[in-house]
């Protein structure tokens, strides 16, 4: 939920003042991930290979969507000292 509350937060106040959030955007794909994983966790028991797989997809995609966010902080920290 709070993945997707960032994506909304960051379109809204696009839309509003024009100005967008500094990593919202890139925020929201790791906390869809952990939000995924933690309900993997809270209804375990059930769901069989599908389960197993989406979990999997979960962790995949939190992990990529930390190097993604660790990348772009770095990034940005080189652009600010230049």
């Amino acid at each position: 939920m709070l993945g997707g509350a960032c994506w909304v937060v960051k379109s809204g106040s696009i839309l509003l003042t024009g100005i967008q959030p500094p990593f919202l955007f890139e925020v929201a794909p790791v906390l869809l991930a952990f939000g995924v994983v933690g309900l993997h966790a809270r209804f375990s028991g059930g769901g069989g290979i599908p389960a197993g797989v989406g979990l999997t997809l979960a962790i995949l995609g939190g992990g990529l969507a930390v190097v993604a966010l660790v990348s772009n902080v770095a990034t940005s920290s080189e652009d600010l000292l230049r």
